[in-house]
Parts: C-alpha cells; structure tokens; sequence
C-alpha cells in the first residue's frame, strides 16, 4: 500500500508541473517539494480550471469529509472570487423540496458577504433563511459568504440556478445537469390518480434538475426523461410513498412520418342530396411530393371561376386535414398539392361541402401517390474515454448508426467525441448499450436530424402495429 501511495503521489506531481515550471524544476533536479507549496498549486490551479481534484470517502460513515472540508477551506476559490467570475452572482441554488404546511424549500449557498430574511435575490426578497435540515429548521438571521441554508417562502427561485440580485445568470457548463437519456411513458395505475400524478411529477421534477416531464402532444402521453433504470425506479418510489401514486411505465414510441413519391392526379366530387339544400363540390387537384423538410405547400391555378374564389380556402382547409393520417397510418409531411379546375353549384355548394372534397381528393391522391414510411433520424454526440472509442463503432453500426466523425473533447483530455446518425428506436436502449461499452462512463445527447425513408420487413412491420393502434381507438 505505501508503494502504491508513493506511485500515486508522483503520478500527481507531474500531472500538477504541466502548469507549474517551478515544481517541473524541482522533479528534474529529484528534489521533494515542499507540502505547503504544492497545496498552493493545486489551489491555484483548480481558480484557473486547470485541475480538478477528486476525493475518496463516505457521507455515511463520515470517512474522507474532513479533508474535503479543508480543501473547501483552504484550496477553493474564496466565495468573493467565485461572485466576480461568475458576473455577480449572490447566490448558488442546488435542491429544493416541498414540505406539507411549509411550502417550498431552496437550499442555496451564498456568495454575497452577508444574505438575509428579506434579501434581494433573483429579482425578488427572499422570505427568510432556515437551517438546512432538520424536521422544524431553525431560523437564522443571515448567512455569511460561503454558508449555506434553506430558503423559504421564496418560489421565484428554482433548484440548479445562479441568481444575482436582479435575476437568473446564465450557468457555465459544468453547473448545469444532465440532459435526459432515457424516455420512458408514464401513467397512472388508477385513472383518478392522473391529476395528482401530474401534479406530484412536476413537484418532483423542480426538485431534481436532470428530470424531464413533457406531454407529448402527438399521442397525449405523459414522457418521462431520466438518466437510466435506476433513476426511474426512484421517481416511481417517491410517487408510490410520498404522493400515493402507484405508476406504470413504456418505451416511448418514435414518431415516425409518411410521405409520397410520386405526382397523382385527382378527380373528386362530394355530392349529397337529402331534401332541401344539398351539398355539392367538385375539385380536380395535383398530388406530388415536395423535397424532404419544405413541409406542405397549397397553391391553386383556377381559371373561369370554375372554382369561385371563396371556396378556395375551404380547399386548403380539407387538403390540410387530409394530412393528419395518410394512408399508412400515420401524419404526412412534404407534399405539394395545387387546385387546378372543378366545378360549384349555386345552391348546394358550400364552403363545408369544399372542404370534404379538399380532404377526400387529397386522402385518395396519398393513396395512389406510393405512400412511404419515415423514421426519424437524430444526431447523437458521444462523449467517452479514449481507450473506449473503439467500442463505440461496432455498438452504434449493430443499431443501424452512422458514424460522422471524431474529435478530441475540448478542454477534457482522454475525452473524445463521437458523431454519428442514429435511427430514433434506437434511442430505447442506447444508453444501457452504452454504459456496457464504456464502463458506465458515457453519456450522449441527441437531437433531431431529420426524416429517413424505411422500407422492408421492419417497415410493414411498424404499419401494422399502427393500423392495430388505429382500430383500438
């Protein structure tokens, strides 16, 4: 163990002189430099963001956190310097919880030489200052720079923000949590509960800043985001025993697209007669594929008033509907459809009766237009060790992914970036895939590319899950 630590000891020595040519000097002449001058290194090299020290212990036991504690003390920037680099800032928040007949607690730590009941901060006074734990908090009159307590009656402030006095400050990157990597859907075990599950997920989402809860509007699910299995299985534990919310979860589906490939000429008349004024419409319209992103586009070259101006619209309106479900069973983007001719009645037409034939014509132009599936594709940046690179390539090719390219992580030495281009099933399990590849230190962010055509078995397949879908509802 002494061997290991004398290894570990000069292992850190020359890490630290590839900022210091004093302490360079004295490893070349084998000379052992003094404690007191290394520990100012290490200080100024963690003000400079140079270093970053990691330190061994247990919370639980108390093992490690008195050094932690000096290092806090003597080799961490002070409070007033901390204020200055991160323009103004009074104050950091990093927790927050909501306690019955109390409200809302906000555990911050201050930078400003003195915080107090009825401070400004983030725009707004605070309510007051409380210890931080406890079951009844004491309350403080202030806290000094570098202290940290629980605000209370203070909702304008938000858990994993920097505030100055006049509002919010934009965080540097390694403030800020991690984004969401695994979506899942989440509902109610018994429908009455759907409200308070709502409201408990946002509670507990304002209290946990790498926790994301959205409505996707599409399918009107409820889409969890969280950072794996385990941070899942939390959340639905707080509900079950804090909020009395019993849950289930999904995967979340994609969204996948159709679209058409060629042009298609269309024919249609809506004629109903029931006695009394009838309905009438006749529309002759083109059908055809625009390029991939320009969405759908309407345009009319109606000569004579075959079509009188004022139904026009109505048109439009039908051929828009038409787009919400295609053929296959999902929405339809990119598509151009022009009004060219038809015909009206003076009595029976209408601007309804318009808008069915807009919606019928363009629903059986999709049809005979060979209809093709789209998957989205997302941009997926990878970050990991360098010695775990290789792993990546045959991990993103098995899930239909397209390696882009590579660069070295800027600012994190051994960190390399990996780009690639990824169907959005393939997002499910990326991320148990990729802790398996990287031993467990990956992470990944993806955004939306755009969409890809799908053909074959995988593609029928996603069709007749969809139509099955369809008939349920």
């Amino acid at each position: 163990l002494q061997d290991r630590k004398a290894e570990g000891l000069e292992e850190l020595l020359e890490t630290l002189s590839e900022h210091d040519d004093w302490l360079l000097e004295e490893i070349i002449e084998d000379r052992t430099p003094a404690t007191g001058a290394v520990y100012g290194i290490c200080a100024r090299t963690l003000a400079e963001n140079l270093t970053v020290p990691a330190f061994f212990g247990s919370a639980a036991t108390g093992n490690g956190i008195r050094r932690l504690m000096k290092a806090l003390r003597h080799e961490a920037p002070q409070p007033g310097d901390t204020s200055s680099r991160l323009n103004g800032a009074v104050a950091s928040t990093f927790m927050s919880r909501t306690r019955k007949h109390v409200g809302k607690f906000v555990w911050l730590r201050s930078f400003a030489d003195e915080l107090s009941s009825g401070a400004t901060v983030g725009g707004n006074s605070i309510g007051g200052v409380v210890e931080p734990f406890g079951e009844r908090p004491a309350a403080k009159a202030s806290i000094d720079a570098g202290g940290v307590a629980a605000a209370v009656k203070s909702d304008h402030l938000n858990a994993g923000c920097l505030y100055s006095e006049t509002g919010q400050i934009d965080s540097p990157e390694w403030y800020k949590a991690f984004p969401a990597l695994w979506n899942r859907t989440i509902s109610a075990v018994n429908d009455r509960d759907d409200v308070k599950l709502s409201e408990a997920l946002q509670q507990i989402a304002a209290e946990d800043r790498s926790l994301t809860v959205i409505l996707d509007q599409e399918s009107g699910q409820v889409i969890l985001g969280t950072q794996g299995s385990q941070h899942l299985r939390r959340v639905q534990q707080t509900l079950s025993d804090v909020f009395g919310v019993e849950t289930d979860t999904g995967p979340f589906v994609a969204h996948y697209r159709e679209t058409i490939t060629r042009n298609t000429d269309i024919h249609f008349r809506h004629k109903k007669q029931s006695g009394g004024a009838g309905q009438f419409a006749d529309v002759k319209l083109t059908v055809g594929p625009a390029k991939r992103g320009d969405g759908f586009a309407f345009s009319e070259k109606i000569h004579g008033g075959s079509v009188p101006r004022n139904y026009i619209p109505a048109v439009r309106l039908g051929a828009e509907e038409a787009m919400a479900r295609g053929p296959l069973g999902f929405p339809v983007i990119d598509v151009l459809v022009q009004l060219y001719d038809g015909q009206h009645h003076s009595v029976d037409s209408s601007d309804m009766a318009f808008r069915i034939a807009g919606r019928g014509g363009v629903s059986e132009g999709l049809s005979k237009a060979q209809p093709v599936l789209l998957e989205p594709i997302f941009e997926v940046r990878f970050r990991a060790p360098s010695v775990f690179t290789g792993a990546l390539n045959p991990m993103i090719s098995s899930m239909r992914g397209q390696i882009l390219g590579f660069d070295r992580e800027a600012g994190a030495e051994g960190w390399d970036v990996v780009r690639a281009l990824m169907p959005g099933t393939s997002l499910e399990g990326l991320i148990n895939n990729l802790r398996s590849a990287t031993q467990g230190l990956g992470r990944y962010e993806a955004d939306f590319a755009h969409f890809q055509e799908l053909y074959g078995r995988e593609a029928d397949e996603i069709v007749e899950r969809r139509a099955e879908e369809n008939a349920r509802r």
